[in-house]
Parts: structure tokens; C-alpha cells; sequence
């Protein structure tokens, strides 16, 4: 194939950058391994498995993500999710939503939940959890599901190339990554100028539909929660703003036979995504629990703060699940739990 605008030199070196990515990705993976092959014998990690909850948090579903879920990791192939969960359910007791809000809690208790509403979770996912009778918690932004709005950081990374975009958040003052800082005022200002959004919905994929919803609400396996009614970080919002967005979603979903008094923060990170402040305002508006997303197993299986263990298409292996499960025990020494107390 005949390439004039590249060079020899060009090509030998695209070609040693992909052998050094894929020496460096298999140099990570077999360090996973063998971390999580040591880590299930760590003295602390059999404890908190044993006597606290350990939840993890998937988002899509597909052996076709979108070029969004792609980029950020965001799925799971429909093979692979199916041995994940075969992993899980192997290691713990997998739990319902109303088990934890009537504190049935067993030992080694987990559960499995999804977070913003993705088409393949429902269509994938969701089937063969209920089949094998596994209990789901869908975390929902129900303005991407309800009012078919683009997710909003779907909608930041796909029009952060943009001029118009880029003008708009450098006149705000803001600084990337945008979607840590965006308001709904300074989103409104661009949104004052006409935008096409196909380009945005082709790039972030599909959402589930309220048909699917319905049809689900019946089934003992699956429940929704709260994830605002648009994925706004929490941390940018006034307390008016986050109020609303809260009560709005809450109002939607109460319309849902499933529907359970559950909250997890968008982008699930303690600190710049979601503050103590607002974990007491969100508290007071009626959350019986809330969910963040750092990585670590909760010790305190009673507390309304659970932290929840991100699992996505790198986890391929049982060890890597474990090194996952059992990483904030050898690489941070506490859970979120821990330092959300010393610092409250």
C-alpha cells in the first residue's frame, strides 16, 4: 500500500509505540495477576469481604460500544459481563436493594449495580442477571432515558473540539476536564446558540427506553435509584440546583414499582465530585443510602456512605477481579469510609 504522506521512519515508529503499548499493557496485566492472586490471602481483605459489603458499579453492556464508552472504558463485552458476574456470585452473596434498606446483610455480601442507563445493560445485562435469579441496582439520569437528551459528559467530550464550545468555557473561566465544574447557567449559554446534537447521540450511544423500564418493574431482581435527573457533578451545583435535580429524577421515578431510595453521586470520585455538604443535603432529601464510586470495600456494611468497585473490560481474569476487589488494601491502606470519617 502506497502511504506518500509517511515517511519509513514514520511508520518503523508508530510501529515500535504500539509494540511498547501492547509490551506495557501485558506487563500491567500480569502485575494485576499476580497482585490479586496475593492480595485474596490479605488478612485485612478476608475481614472486610467477610463482615462489611462489597458492591460493584458496571455501566454498559455490548460487544458494540459507542466511541464515548470506548474512550472512557465504559462497557463490557456480553461474554466477558457474564463470567464477571459468574466470578462474583462465586466469591460472595449477592444481595437485592431490599435487602440492604432492611439490613439483611449476610456475611461476604455484595451487590451488582449499573449506573446511567444503557441500552445493552437492560438488553444484556439484565436478562441473565434474572435468570440466575442475581439481584440489579440501575442507577438512573432519567433526562438521557425520559427526555432523550444527551448525557451531559457524552455531550462535553464530544463538543470539547468545538470553537463555539471552547469559547464559551474559556469566557466562564473554566478549565478542562469541564465536566468537574460545568453549571446548568453556563451550559445554558451555549446551548443559546444553535447546536446540532446527532454528532453527540451517535457518539455517546444508546439509552434504555421507559418501555423497558415498565416491562422490568415487576421483576424481584431489579431496581432503580437516583442519579440526578442530567449527570451534573454534584460538587458544581448550588444547593438549590442539586435539590432540584435530585427531587425532579425522584419524581420520575417514583412512577416505577422498583423504584428504591437510593443515590449514587455521578462520577462517583469523594471530594471533587461530591462533598460532605452535599452528601448531608442529599441525606435530608430522603436517600437512605448513598453510593460513591473510589474503589474500596465497605467495612461499615450499616453506614448510609458505600463506597462501590468499578468493573469494566480490562478484568479479564478471576486474580484481576480480585486485585480490583482487594487493591485499596495493599495500594491505600483505607477505604473511602475510613477517610470520609477522619475528615468529617
Amino acid at each position: 500500500m502506497f502511504l506518500p504522506q509517511f515517511g519509513c521512519g514514520y511508520l518503523e515508529h508508530l510501529s515500535l509505540k504500539n509494540e511498547r503499548a501492547r509490551i506495557m499493557s501485558s506487563i500491567k496485566n500480569i502485575t494485576m495477576s499476580v497482585l490479586g492472586a496475593v492480595s485474596a490471602w490479605h488478612p485485612i481483605s478476608i475481614s472486610r469481604k467477610r463482615n462489611g459489603l462489597t458492591v460493584f458499579t458496571f455501566h454498559e453492556v455490548s460487544d458494540t460500544p459507542s466511541d464515548f464508552l470506548r474512550q472512557y472504558n465504559l462497557s463490557t463485552g456480553i461474554d466477558l459481563f457474564k463470567k464477571q458476574i459468574d466470578w462474583i456470585a462465586s466469591r460472595f452473596e449477592i444481595i437485592s436493594s431490599y435487602d440492604l434498606l432492611s439490613n439483611r446483610i449476610p456475611a461476604h455480601a455484595a451487590m451488582v449495580t449499573f449506573d446511567d442507563g444503557w441500552a445493552g445493560s437492560f438488553e444484556h445485562a439484565v436478562p441473565y442477571l434474572a435468570d440466575n435469579k442475581i439481584p440489579s441496582l440501575h442507577f438512573l439520569n432519567m433526562a438521557f432515558i425520559d427526555s432523550s437528551e444527551p448525557l451531559l459528559p457524552a455531550l462535553i467530550a464530544c463538543k470539547s473540539k468545538d470553537k463555539e464550545f471552547l469559547d464559551v468555557m474559556d469566557t466562564a473561566g473554566l478549565a478542562p476536564p469541564y465536566f468537574l465544574s460545568i453549571t446548568p447557567e453556563i451550559l445554558k449559554k451555549y446551548l443559546i446558540q444553535p447546536n446540532n446534537m446527532n454528532d453527540v447521540l451517535d457518539y455517546q450511544g444508546r439509552s434504555t427506553k421507559t418501555t423497558v423500564l415498565m416491562e422490568w418493574q415487576k421483576n424481584p431482581y431489579v431496581q432503580i435509584g437516583n442519579h440526578l435527573y442530567q449527570h451534573w457533578n454534584s460538587a458544581a451545583l448550588t444547593p438549590a440546583e442539586l435539590t432540584y435535580q435530585y427531587k425532579l429524577n425522584a419524581d420520575v421515578l417514583d412512577k416505577y414499582e422498583n423504584s428504591v431510595p437510593l443515590f449514587s453521586i455521578p462520577h462517583g470520585q469523594w471530594g471533587s465530585c461530591f462533598r460532605y455538604a452535599d452528601y448531608l443535603l442529599v441525606k435530608s432529601l430522603g436517600a437512605a443510602r448513598i453510593f460513591a464510586n473510589c474503589g474500596t470495600v465497605n467495612g461499615d456494611k450499616n453506614s448510609s456512605l458505600l463506597d462501590r468497585i468499578n468493573i469494566s473490560q480490562e478484568i479479564v481474569k478471576p486474580s484481576q477481579l480480585d486485585f480490583r476487589i482487594n487493591r485499596s488494601d495493599i495500594l491505600f491502606g483505607s477505604t473511602l469510609q475510613e477517610r470520609v470519617s477522619l475528615n468529617a
